[in-house]
């Protein structure tokens, strides 16, 4: 009679043994013979440590060291891979792009890198994973739950499995999380470095400025009774900027590399201010007289006079015939004005010139049939002065912009002839001590010639008439060119700020701007960079540390139940998987199965009298496992 063991009950049973059988067994209870200090061994099982040991009997540090020293080796493998690879993006991080020896660059070496930092936390998760299977078993479980252990330990599919069976939620499904994380690992990694282009400073930028205003006019050639005005250049900008638009970004900074910055500058320059005044002016009709009008023919003269806000009087005349309009002005341009108007309506002491513009948009009609008194004009009062703008420049991809930052002008303003030329003396403007510049002269110089020669041109230039459509004119006649721009422009102010603007852009590039004449900017030169983004690197971080914790977790709870280190051994997973029997010697095994194992079957981890551990089917109640 020879015991056999019977893995139904996990308890061992008599049967009839033949010779061959009896010899085989006789050596199977040689192997099984151990004193309590001595693990089990089994011949056919040489070399397998987890058959028959009890860790919990071993002091912590030697049960970590024999059964966990791979593993921790493993993930400071892992932590050593991340290290190094936040060490490399660090070096590399905002310089240029490595020349690396035979090509590789340096995403390749990242790469590489992360997949070593990677790979190790896998083998560790897969490696927990099939530990806490058999942990799982401590208790009776379906058998089906040993699948889904083990397809979990092996790849993404059956951590997914694991993570929607809600029953199956253990300190496992942390291992799952992790080996689903991972497939994130190398997308996120190819995100980690760009190749920006930034800006390296490279040589100096140029930008016009004017730090004074010297055309070389002499207060006794003004006196002379020819007047010739300001330098052509000035006369230019003041044509361009009443018939054309202009922007201070039409003066180009010299940058030879397309892309420079600079410090905010300031500059003498040219403002302008209007209001509307159409609310504040009133109109005087005076009593018709029977003229000639410049005709043969007898017509009525109507003489009318506008009184605009700070005193100024504006007056114009209009031709009748039998009742029907014949002719008058379309729009009127004074400078005729007081100083007042300056002051008290702008706020400009002192400017180059002030005007006041009507404009009689009605009247002027083809087939107007009618008089001044049927409409209010549209009423202006404008001023040019001398005034100090700060600009903010830059230049990318060869596209300069220049932004006003701010403008300032003197209360006492700038001195004008109004009384006589010999009276006219140097103009001065002084950088206020709230300016955001800082560096340079502050103080900024007109000539005296200059400053009368200017104001007289714009006196000239900006005063007359434009006659309506039915206005009867010797044949051949031109129109002012200017006065028809003033008649035809519906916005004043916008005209007199184009004008200030141009005349700006002169003095910034004029050869008269003085000494100080360039604003000091950086030109920057474009170069690839590597620019580390490290949001996307901390993934690799990440995994380590839920890895590190299902690693200590699983080694406390092996400590703790007792239980055989099998991990994903897939020859313990032969031997103690579960087993419905024990068959004789060749005889087979569904022959003398007692009782059928499917996937929904009840086992848990037993342990016979020999030591031995395997899943069985659970004893029946009072016995124990």
């Amino acid at each position: 009679m020879e015991e056999y063991l019977d893995s139904n009950d996990y308890q061992l049973r008599d049967i009839n043994p033949g010779p061959i059988e009896q010899a085989f067994h006789r050596q199977q209870r040689k192997s099984y013979k151990r004193d309590e200090h001595s693990p089990i061994q089994e011949p056919f099982l040489d070399g397998i440590k987890s058959i028959g040991d009890k860790p919990s009997h071993l002091h912590p540090l030697g049960f970590v060291y024999r059964w966990w020293f791979w593993e921790i080796l493993t993930i400071a493998l892992s932590i050593a891979a991340t290290a190094a690879m936040a060490v490399v993006l660090l070096e590399f991080d905002s310089r240029p792009p490595p020349e690396l020896p035979s090509g590789v660059t340096l995403n390749a070496i990242v790469s590489l890198l992360s997949t070593v930092a990677k790979a190790p936390v896998l083998a560790v998760v897969s490696t927990c994973l099939g530990n806490l299977k058999w942990q799982w078993f401590k208790i009776p479980r379906a058998l089906k739950d040993f699948e889904a252990f083990d397809n979990a330990s092996r790849g993404p599919y059956g951590a997914f499995q694991m993570i929607i069976r809600s029953h199956l939620l253990h300190t496992a499904t942390v291992g799952a999380v992790i080996t689903l994380l991972a497939l994130l690992v190398d997308p996120f990694i190819q995100q980690v470095i760009t190749y920006p282009l930034l800006p390296i400073p490279t040589s100096n930028a140029t930008v016009p400025r004017a730090q004074m205003y010297d055309a070389h006019i002499y207060i006794p050639n003004l006196d002379s009774g020819i007047n010739i005005g300001p330098e052509f250049g000035m006369k230019a900008a003041i044509y361009k900027g009443i018939f054309t638009s202009a922007s201070p970004s039409d003066v180009k900074p010299d940058c030879a590399t397309g892309n420079c910055t600079f410090p905010l500058f300031d500059t003498l320059a040219i403002c302008s201010r209007c209001v509307n005044v159409i609310d504040l002016t009133t109109s005087i009709e005076h009593n018709p007289a029977d003229e000639g009008c410049g005709s043969s023919f007898v017509y009525v003269q109507t003489n009318y006079t506008y009184v605009l806000p700070g005193s100024t009087n504006v007056e114009i005349s209009s031709c009748t015939s039998a009742g029907d309009f014949v002719s008058g002005v379309a729009m009127v341009s004074t400078v005729d004005v007081s100083e007042s108007i300056s002051s008290s309506i702008l706020g400009i002491s002192n400017p180059i010139t002030s005007l006041a513009i009507l404009q009689f948009p009605g009247e002027n009609a083809e087939g107007y049939q009618g008089t001044y008194r049927n409409a209010t004009p549209l009423a202006w009062e404008c001023a040019l002065y001398y005034c100090l703008n700060t600009y903010n420049v830059s230049v990318v991809n060869n596209n300069a912009t220049t932004k006003l930052v701010s403008t300032y002008h003197s209360e006492t303003g700038t001195p004008i002839p109004y009384s006589s030329l010999e009276d006219t003396t140097e103009g001065i403007l002084q950088r206020p001590s709230n300016s955001t510049v800082t560096t340079g002269n502050s103080t900024f110089w007109i000539q005296n010639g200059t400053v009368a020669a200017l104001s007289q041109y714009m006196n000239y230039t900006l005063s007359g008439q434009f006659q309506t459509e039915n206005t009867e004119v010797p044949y051949g006649t031109f129109v002012n060119d200017v006065m028809e721009a003033l008649n035809v422009t519906a916005d004043i102010g916008s005209l007199m700020d184009g004008l200030a603007v141009s005349m700006t852009n002169y003095l910034r590039q004029s050869a008269n701007s003085g000494a100080e004449s360039q604003a000091q900017g950086t030109a920057y030169s474009l170069i690839v960079h590597v620019h580390i983004r490290w949001a996307w690197l901390a993934l690799s971080g990440l995994l380590i540390a839920p890895a590190i914790g299902l690693l200590v977790t699983t080694m406390i709870l092996s400590m703790r139940k007792g239980l055989p280190i099998w991990k994903s051994s897939s020859m313990d997973t032969i031997l103690h998987g579960p087993d419905n029997g024990c068959a004789k010697v060749g005889q087979s095994v569904d022959a003398a199965a007692p009782k059928a194992i499917t996937p929904n079957a009840m086992m848990v981890m037993g342990q016979n009298s020999s030591g031995h551990w395997r899943l069985v089917h659970p004893l029946p109640s009072g016995h124990r496992y």
